[in-house]
């Protein structure tokens, strides 16, 4: 399951987008719609949409706006998302941390990178 989460949902944002869009599966939603039930910018959304379609999680209707429907391209992704549903509604917390630990390590690991370490030499 880390190995999903790390790969298909790469921040907080994507987690609660990917619950939702799942909770009725024949809705199609528009990222104003998203953004709106999730309190998130409407810009967020559509980068979270447009990234949950490209991984093949979503299909695209254009009409008015365009709208996002749930519907994985293969079983193997289907079983997946739905792995991940389960282990989210009996472990949120766990999964939350999961997805916030994957973010953060590689800004740690970025600044450490930076960071000026003492020599014997320095003193």
């Amino acid at each position: 399951m880390i190995a999903f989460v790390v790969r298909y949902l790469p921040s907080v944002e994507h987690l609660e987008v990917f619950m939702l869009i799942q909770r009725v599966p024949v809705r199609s939603w528009s990222s104003a719609e998203v953004a709106e039930e999730l309190n998130i910018p409407k810009a967020t959304a559509n980068d979270v949409l447009e990234r949950l379609a490209s991984d093949n999680f979503l299909d695209i209707k254009i009409l008015n706006d365009v709208l996002y429907c749930f519907n994985p391209v293969t079983p193997a992704l289907a079983q997946a998302a739905a792995r991940c549903v389960d282990s989210y509604r009996r472990e949120r917390i766990a999964m939350t941390k999961i997805v916030t630990a994957a973010t953060i390590r590689p800004m740690r690991d970025f600044a450490e990178a930076f960071r000026i370490k003492k020599t014997k030499n320095d003193g």
